[in-house]
């Protein structure tokens, strides 16, 4: 007998679920991770471009100072800007992108992006 309640106080022991950790009587639960909005991550990518765009100089001494990048909202178009930021400009629109954030087609169509320098400035 002594046997059978043995097996009896395992088996209710094994079969009872892990109690939950402790919570204060009142607290709420933890809230679950929110995933991030797409609208939201497109947002943060644009307020980058934009700050880092408005910051970038343009200023070179010759043709090889300049690069070209994609325009961040617009499908196609390069704009040129300095090597360096021409590059971190061009690394945020392929984010953008591949993010899916909406781009809308030019206007008009745009030439290619040739990146010289033109009276100190790239253009």
């Amino acid at each position: 007998m002594r046997a059978l309640m043995c097996c009896v106080v395992c088996v209710v022991v094994a079969c009872s679920k892990p109690s939950e950790p402790a919570r204060a009587e009142g607290a709420a639960p933890a809230p679950a991770a929110q995933p991030v909005s797409q609208a939201r991550i497109c947002e943060a990518i644009a307020d980058r471009y934009n700050t880092f765009k408005s910051a970038a100089k343009l200023t070179c001494e010759q043709d090889a100072d300049c690069g070209c990048h994609l325009v961040l909202t617009l499908e196609k178009t390069l704009a040129a800007a300095d090597r360096a930021s021409a590059a971190k400009l061009q690394g945020m629109s392929m984010a953008y992108r591949k993010s899916h954030c909406p781009t809308t087609p030019p206007a008009s169509t745009q030439p290619e992006c040739v990146a010289r320098c033109e009276a100190g400035q790239c253009r």
